[in-house]
C-alpha cells in the first residue's frame, strides 16, 4: 500500500464522509485492486469501519466504508495574544474537552493534559504548534522532531478553518489581534501568509510600526481601535463599541474591504473568515464590511466569521498536526 493511496482515501472520508469501496475507488481513481489492500489495512490499523450503508439504493445494500474519528488524536498548541492554550483534537478536528492554558513547562502540560482526557497516549499522532513566528515556536520548547510540527498561526487557523469549518478549496483567513495576519489555502493546500496589515488603506491615518502610514494594522488592530475608543470597556466589548461608532464603523469597513478586495484580486478565494477580535464583530458591521467590499471588486466571495470558536489557534495548530502526520503521509 503506498503512501500516496492511502492519504487519497483518507482525505476524501474526512471530506465527503463514509462511501462503498467502489465509489472510493472511481472518485481517487485507485484501481478494485489497490482499494481492497487499502481499505483492508486501514481497517487493521483501526482507522476505518464497515457498515451498512444508510442510503436508499436499489439491489444489495452497500457496505460503507467510514472513518473512525476517535482513532487517534493529536496535540494542538497555540500561542497568542491571550497566552499559550492546548487541546486534544481527533481525526475530524473535533475537541475532547475545551482547550486549556497553559502553566509550567509545556511539555509537562501536554502530558497531563493527555492523561487527564483518558486517551491512550499511544493514539497520540503527535503536537501542532502554531505561533506569529517561528522564535515564538521554539521558545516554547518543543522539540520539533518526528512527532511535532510548527507553522504560522494565521495560516494554520486558515487550514483548520477549509478543512474543519466551512471547508473550502480556496480561503483567506485574516486574523486581527495586536495586529494584522493572514493565511491562506489554495486549491487545498497551504499557502504562505501574505502580509495585507502593511497594506496602505488610507491617506491620512497613523503611522505604522512598518514605517508607513494608514496601515491597516494601523487602523483595525486591537491597540489601534482602543486608542480610538478608551471607554469600550476593554477587548470583550471593543468590537460592540466599534459598531455603535457610526464614523468609525463606516471607516473600519471601508479599511479592512479595501485590503480585502486586494487579497481577492490576487487570490481569487471562495471563502474570507475573519478572525481574532472580528470573531466577534456585530452583524450590522460585518454586513457594511460585506457591502463595501461588493464596491471594491466583482468577484464572487463569501465573507463570514470565523466558525471555530475562541480557541481556532487550537484548531489551527491541530490541523498542521493531522495534515502531517495523517492525511499527507511523506
Amino acid at each position: 500500500m503506498t503512501k500516496t493511496a492511502r492519504g487519497l482515501v483518507l482525505r476524501l472520508l474526512r471530506d465527503a464522509g463514509p462511501m462503498p469501496r467502489a465509489e472510493l475507488a472511481r472518485r481517487t481513481g485507485l484501481s478494485a485492486t489497490t482499494m481492497t489492500k487499502v481499505v483492508g489495512q486501514l481497517i487493521a490499523d483501526g482507522c476505518l469501519a464497515e457498515g451498512l450503508s444508510g442510503a436508499p439504493r436499489v439491489g444489495r445494500p452497500a457496505t460503507d466504508v467510514a472513518l473512525l474519528p476517535e482513532a487517534f488524536w493529536v496535540v494542538g498548541v497555540h500561542a497568542g495574544a491571550d497566552g499559550v492554550r492546548l487541546g486534544l483534537r481527533d481525526l475530524l478536528g473535533r475537541a475532547a474537552g475545551g482547550a486549556v492554558p497553559v502553566c509550567g513547562p509545556l511539555i509537562e502540560a501536554i502530558h497531563a493534559l493527555v492523561a487527564a482526557s483518558g486517551v491512550d497516549p499511544a493514539r497520540v499522532l503527535g503536537v501542532g504548534v502554531a505561533a506569529p513566528d517561528r522564535r515564538v515556536a521554539d521558545a516554547l520548547g518543543v522539540p520539533l522532531g518526528p512527532g511535532a510540527v510548527t507553522g504560522h498561526d494565521a495560516c494554520a487557523m486558515a487550514l483548520a478553518e477549509a478543512r474543519y469549518g466551512c471547508r473550502a478549496r480556496d480561503l483567506v483567513y485574516v486574523h486581527v489581534d495586536c495586529g494584522v495576519s493572514v493565511g491562506a489555502v489554495l486549491d487545498g493546500r497551504p499557502f504562505r501568509p501574505a502580509d495585507l496589515g502593511h497594506l496602505r488603506v488610507t491617506d491620512d491615518g497613523p503611522p505604522c510600526v512598518c514605517g508607513g502610514t494608514g496601515c491597516l494594522a494601523a487602523v483595525i488592530s486591537e491597540p489601534a481601535l482602543s486608542a480610538r475608543l478608551p471607554g469600550s470597556g476593554g477587548r470583550e466589548g471593543l468590537m460592540a463599541a466599534v459598531a455603535a461608532d457610526a464614523v468609525l464603523r463606516d471607516q473600519v469597513a471601508a479599511w479592512l474591504a479595501t485590503a480585502l478586495a486586494a487579497a481577492v484580486t490576487l487570490l481569487r478565494p471562495e471563502h474570507i473568515r475573519l478572525g481574532g477580535l472580528f470573531r466577534t464583530v456585530p452583524d450590522d458591521l460585518l454586513d457594511r464590511i460585506r457591502a463595501a467590499l461588493r464596491e471594491r471588486t466583482r468577484e464572487p466571495v463569501h465573507l463570514d466569521r470565523c466558525g471555530l470558536g475562541r480557541d481556532a489557534g487550537v484548531a489551527g495548530a491541530a490541523a498542521l498536526a493531522l495534515d502531517r502526520f495523517f492525511y499527507w503521509p511523506d
